[in-house]
């Protein structure tokens, strides 16, 4: 028992540190991409979002949760505008089918996307590529803010509207690298490059409504919008946008939250996922080493004894002690002559003659003289004590006679 409660301590000890120290340590900053509007981390669109009012003050926001093929074949909108922001955007034929039919009855689509593909890029004849960026360029996974953005490890974006032109927005290199390739020329305007002259940002005419196309989601997020130089990009490219009611689409996110569940929280966070990882661990080891059903000691029983001799040899004693030597004859007598009848089929007369006392010695083959020995001892009306254990002894010698054989 003291050698399994040292070891719960010991483990208890052991889970403990383990998820102090991970409590301890400062989490990582995440810098992957999610474009969602409830993510804070860097690449995460809650700013933004939140921004919106401020850029729409007349207008209703709205997040939507489902496929932009179930929202609008149940619903019927008129002056509002489709704000998809994501890293890539390739919605299938079916919603790309409501898409273009929701341009196309009036209403505004604005698509931010480095890669705009499927059935809704071949109708708008839309094609996307991107800048190689060198191995000994920064990448989009490290942080800019521990050494700021500068022009050697920059990108320019601006837009094409001298009104609207500041000399340039600059990002981190790997971030706004993407472009248009190919687009419709016949309806499109330019509204948007890069230092490269590439196109970045197009309108397009679709029926009586519009598609605004950018490929630079990376400029619509938290960290990008918060830095003052950059976050009038957000304002300018969208000011092209009217102002009327928003659909705000978080069913295409590269950081789509799932139903959130005990579970996954406690999976989602490092030192709780150690944590529930030990407790596995743990019932694990339990079920193996302790999970076994233990048997108790089988106790020692005394082997029963024969009641019935201590029994017999009781009532002798009672009957000895009180010298009732006539009646523990006449018991004894009984039970002897029931031996003859059932044993030997001796018929046991009142009258006993020499020649009866000769044919049950012949029956039993026994001496003549102690089957005469033992009814003479047996009518005695006062046996003495001697008397009785002589008694005794003649019906044990009968019974123990080697030449004694039984009649069927």
């Amino acid at each position: 028992m003291k050698r399994n409660l040292k070891f719960y301590i010991m483990l208890g000890v052991s889970l403990s540190l383990v998820i102090l120290a991970e409590w301890l340590i400062p989490p990582a900053v995440n810098w992957s991409p999610s474009f969602s509007a409830a993510e804070k981390i860097p690449y995460g669109a809650y700013v933004p979002y939140h921004f919106m009012g401020y850029l729409f003050p007349d207008s209703n926001i709205r997040v939507v949760q489902i496929s932009p093929y179930e929202l609008l074949d149940g619903e019927k909108f008129e002056q509002t505008t489709y704000l998809f922001i994501n890293n890539t955007f390739t919605p299938d034929p079916a919603e790309s089918n409501a898409i273009l039919d929701f341009a196309g009855s009036g209403n505004q689509v604005f698509i931010s996307a480095e890669k705009i593909d499927g059935a809704l890029a071949d109708s708008l004849q839309l094609e996307t590529s991107f800048n190689f960026i060198s191995s000994d360029s920064s990448f989009i996974n490290e942080a800019p803010f521990l050494t700021g953005i500068t022009d050697d490890d920059s990108v320019t974006i601006d837009f094409v509207n001298p009104a609207l032109a500041s000399g340039g927005y600059h990002y981190k290199k790997g971030t706004v690298a993407h472009y248009f390739e190919q687009y419709d020329s016949s309806r499109s305007i330019i509204l948007g490059i890069n230092d490269r002259q590439q196109v970045n940002y197009l309108k397009m005419s679709w029926g009586e409504g519009t598609f605004w196309l950018n490929t630079v989601p990376h400029a619509f997020t938290n960290y990008n919008v918060l830095l003052p130089k950059n976050k009038g990009y957000v304002e300018k490219a969208l000011a092209y946008v009217p102002a009327q009611d928003i659909l705000w689409d978080e069913h295409h996110k590269a950081g789509r939250r799932e139903a959130g569940t005990p579970i996954r929280y406690i999976l989602s966070q490092s030192a709780l996922r150690w944590a529930y990882g030990l407790a596995l661990f743990t019932v694990v080891l339990f079920i193996l080493f302790e999970g076994k059903r233990r048997r108790r000691a089988i106790p020692l029983l005394p082997p029963l004894s024969n009641d019935t001799l201590e029994f017999v040899d009781t009532m002798g004693r009672l009957y000895f002690q009180r010298r009732d030597h006539q009646n523990i004859t006449q018991k004894k007598f009984s039970y002897f002559q029931e031996h003859l009848r059932t044993h030997f089929s001796i018929v046991i007369p009142d009258e006993k003659t020499e020649m009866w006392y000769a044919r049950v010695a012949e029956k039993t083959g026994r001496p003549e003289a102690l089957i005469k020995g033992l009814f003479d001892a047996a009518g005695h009306a006062h046996p003495t004590d001697q008397g009785l254990l002589r008694f005794n002894r003649m019906i044990e010698q009968f019974h123990r006679n080697p030449h004694s054989r039984d009649v069927a």
